[in-house]
């Protein structure tokens, strides 16, 4: 309905929450597995199993690809941070903890933000 009104308003929100309730209120009811119902799962050395080893049985060339790009930069990227805050006096632990997670995720955000303000088809009420 939002898609086809190509625009939402207050109403749409109190539905959308409405039914992330009834969603929450249906999972309340259902009782949790107990360790006798549900078996502890199998490891297996070679790959997955059951219904994972279905969907995936193994990575495809792109995961392979971006595995070995995040083992070969992951590395050079710490030490050039903890060189960064050598330069600048900075305590490596604060650097590492506060500044990494917001440069490890700058790429993706700037993409988001262009993306997001192309859109131009959308109504705001």
């Amino acid at each position: 309905m939002i898609v086809w009104k190509q625009s939402i308003s207050w109403i749409d929100a109190v539905v959308l929450l409405l039914l992330y309730v009834g969603y929450l209120l249906v999972l309340l009811r259902n009782p949790p597995h107990t360790s006798k119902s549900s078996p502890t799962p199998r490891v297996r050395r070679n790959g997955p199993y059951g219904s994972a080893a279905g969907v995936a049985p193994r990575p495809s060339r792109a995961v392979r690809r971006g595995g070995f790009l995040l083992y070969v930069t992951a590395h050079p990227f710490l030490e050039s941070m903890l060189a960064v805050a050598a330069t600048l006096g900075i305590s490596q632990f604060v650097l590492v903890q506060w500044v990494a997670p917001f440069l490890s995720e700058f790429p993706e955000k700037v993409s988001a933000f262009l993306w997001a303000r192309r859109v131009t088809h959308a109504r705001w009420r």
